[in-house]
């Protein structure tokens, strides 16, 4: 089963990567809704019918097309054990 989760607003200009500066991320996932908050503004909230995660993998990937760029983490964390 697939699931997605688009949101217009994290594909904003305001949402902007590809800068050369860090950037604090925070993905938090709790049964249906996800959040993301990048640099301390929320820039996705919103749920997926069917969808309820209760542990199990995430995965992180990026693509710039034609081009190359880095797709580096610093000071990634996790919580270690789901609590629902």
């Amino acid at each position: 089963e697939t699931h997605h989760l688009y949101y217009p607003q994290a594909a904003s200009s305001s949402f902007e990567l590809e800068d050369n500066r860090w950037h604090e991320v925070v993905l938090e996932i709790k049964g249906n809704r996800i959040t993301v908050d990048y640099d301390a503004e929320r820039v996705l909230d919103g749920t997926i019918d069917g969808f309820e995660f209760k542990g199990g993998f995430i995965g992180f990937s990026g693509t710039t097309g034609a081009c190359f760029n880095y797709h580096r983490f610093d000071n990634l964390s996790f919580q270690p054990s789901c609590t629902f």
